[in-house]
This record gives structure tokens, C-alpha cells and sequence, in this order.
């Protein structure tokens, strides 16, 4: 989808807080290289700013907030066939939440990157709600930028953590792979399998797609950030598929009441 420019862009990245060296800078953190910096810079232009001239990117807030709903809907959706709405609206809800949103802008390194008002630079450190909303405006410029394969990228690489339990330290997500071990030795004695089948993005923005295989039978695919990450989820689902089935055979084996 081609970006169309507009009167409020003339001049921006003329602006200092939009020099090419900082710009360079701040795409390094997020591992994306824009083909039109006009919307890195309008991205991270607080509507407070607009006292000084500049655009706003309440435009980009909101295509952003669309985009990553869509892309972390799609991603639950086909990752979690057995969950019902409801659990997938709660893990969607966590993955796009204001703290999901604060944590990945801190980790960015965003805040001194973004321009404000001078009733907020006198302040200090921005609000929170400002650096989330100026994450999201981000996320809506990668996608007119670059399309929906770099957006999905630019959501795995700064969003994926907050739809495997919780984040990469979470102990829950660090033991699917072992939890999965365990229930194969106890079914069949065989180690999982992981595979690596696809790998995509450039190397700053790289995602990799994992399968696993327990006692010949082949689980996921799972996306993450890192093998890791994709292992974990594979892990899952594997995981959720087993214990489903286990329960289904307790409920319904030879001489079990079918239905309720």
C-alpha cells in the first residue's frame, strides 16, 4: 500500500529531533529499516506537539492499534485451535494491553525519541500512556511502510514474549519443552524432535518456525523471536494436544457414559 504524502510532512525530517543520525539509531533498536523516515518521524510525533508545529500521529495510533489486534488475533487463532473466545480474548488482551505496549517502548529505548509538548518535556519522563501510544503509531508505520510481512515481523520481534506465558522469563513458558518430555517418556519413552522449517525476515528482524514430533506424529507450527521461543510454543501445543486427548480417553474409554 503505497504512503501518500501529505502538506503537514513537509519539512519534518528537516526538523533536528528527526536528524538522519538518530533516526538510524532509534531503527536499530526496533530492527526495521524505514523506506520513508517521513513516517518514522510522524510515528513518534505526540499530539502535544502539534504547539510546535508538528503533525500529530494519532492517525498512526490508531491504524496501529488495528494491525497489531489483527496480527496477534491471527496468530492465537491458528496457534490455539482448541482454546475457546473467551481465553483467546484474554491472551489478546494481555499481548496488546497498555503494560505490554509501555514495556516494549521502554525496552526500545523510545522515550528520548519522541517529541512532546513543553508542558511534557518540563515533566521528565513521559507518562506511560504516551509511550504506548507512540508503540502502536509505530506499529501502523511499519505496516504502510513495509507491508503485513514486516509488521508481523516488527510484532514478533517486540510483542511475541507477551503470547508465550507471560514473557521469556516466565517459569511456566521456560517448561514446555521439559513438561513435554516428561508426558512422552511416560506415553511412549521417546525424546521430542524439534525442526526448524522456515525462517523469515532479515537478520535484524529474523522470526523462525518450529515444528516438534512425539512418537511419530508432528505438532505446530509455532513462530518466535528466537529457536528458543519457537521451541517453547511448539512445545505447547504439543503439550495442549496430548492432555486434550488424554482427558477425552479418561472421559470417554471402553464402558465410559458418552456425553453428558
Amino acid at each position: 500500500m503505497p504512503f501518500r504524502k501529505g502538506k503537514a510532512f513537509v519539512g519534518l525530517l528537516d526538523d533536528i529531533r528527526f536528524s538522519d543520525e538518530r533516526l538510524a539509531r532509534l531503527e536499530a533498536r526496533l530492527g526495521y529499516r524505514f523506506r520513508n523516515r517521513e513516517l518514522l518521524a510522524l510515528a513518534l510525533c505526540h499530539s502535544s506537539s502539534r504547539q510546535k508545529g508538528l503533525p500529530s500521529n494519532e492517525r498512526l495510533e490508531f491504524l496501529g492499534d488495528s494491525v497489531l489486534g489483527f496480527l496477534v488475533s491471527l496468530y492465537l487463532y491458528e496457534s490455539r485451535p482448541k482454546l475457546p473466545e473467551g481465553e483467546l480474548t484474554r491472551l489478546r488482551t494481555r499481548a496488546v494491553s497498555r503494560p505490554a505496549l509501555h514495556r516494549a517502548a521502554l525496552e526500545a529505548g523510545l522515550e528520548e525519541f519522541i517529541a512532546v509538548g513543553k508542558g511534557l518535556e518540563k515533566r521528565g519522563s513521559l507518562p506511560a500512556a504516551v509511550l504506548a501510544d507512540t508503540m502502536e503509531a509505530l506499529v501502523g508505520a511499519v505496516f504502510l511502510d513495509g507491508g503485513t510481512d514486516h509488521a508481523w515481523a516488527f510484532v514478533v520481534r517486540h510483542f511475541f514474549r507477551f503470547l508465550q506465558g507471560g514473557g521469556s522469563t516466565s517459569p511456566v513458558a521456560e517448561n514446555y519443552k521439559s513438561r513435554l518430555q516428561n508426558l512422552a517418556q511416560k506415553q511412549g519413552g521417546e525424546i521430542p524432535v524439534y525442526k526448524t522449517v522456515a525462517k523469515e525476515g532479515p537478520p535484524h528482524a529474523r522470526s523462525f518456525t518450529v515444528v516438534v514430533e512425539v512418537g511419530g506424529r508432528s505438532f505446530g507450527p509455532a513462530r518466535g523471536r528466537t529457536i528458543k521461543e519457537a521451541e517453547q510454543g511448539a512445545a505447547r501445543m504439543a503439550l495442549e494436544a496430548l492432555e486434550d486427548e488424554g482427558r477425552d480417553e479418561e472421559g470417554h474409554g471402553p464402558g465410559s457414559p458418552q456425553g453428558s
